[in-house]
């Protein structure tokens, strides 16, 4: 893909920052002010403009845990990225191509060819091969 670099790099850059910095972004993100006032929180910044009531991400206990898990994943996808595109470039394009020839659609090559690769390349197999 042409753009390959620079999207992962976007992608990664907040496993590169330390928790206490991915706390304070997400702080900022989901800072809440009383309804009339301005809203400094991005997130009821953009509600406010769409003539949305604030919600208060953090102490709501039905939004709560979700606001939560959405930082994290946040976090770490950059990690899971590094992994799969590292397994993904390590299958070989000869038995991509293989199975192609064969006749096998993109579905069927990844179902048949790429994911099982991937699983028996992973760190949890316990062996590469």
């Amino acid at each position: 893909m042409p753009y390959e670099s620079p999207i992962k790099s976007l992608i990664f850059m907040p496993m590169a920052i330390s928790f206490v910095a991915l706390a304070t972004i997400w702080l900022f993100m989901y800072s809440y002010q009383p309804p009339g006032d301005p809203q400094t929180g991005t997130l009821n910044a953009i509600l406010a403009v769409f003539h949305r009531d604030p919600i208060t991400w953090v102490q709501d206990p039905n939004i709560a845990t979700f606001a939560l898990i959405t930082a994290g994943v946040w976090g770490f996808v950059g990690f899971a990225m590094v992994i799969l595109s590292a397994a993904l470039k390590g299958i070989p394009g000869d038995l991509l191509e293989a199975a192609r020839v064969d006749g096998a659609g993109e579905i069927t090559i990844f179902r048949r060819v790429i994911f099982p690769l991937m699983m028996r390349r992973s760190w949890w197999s316990g062996r590469l091969w």
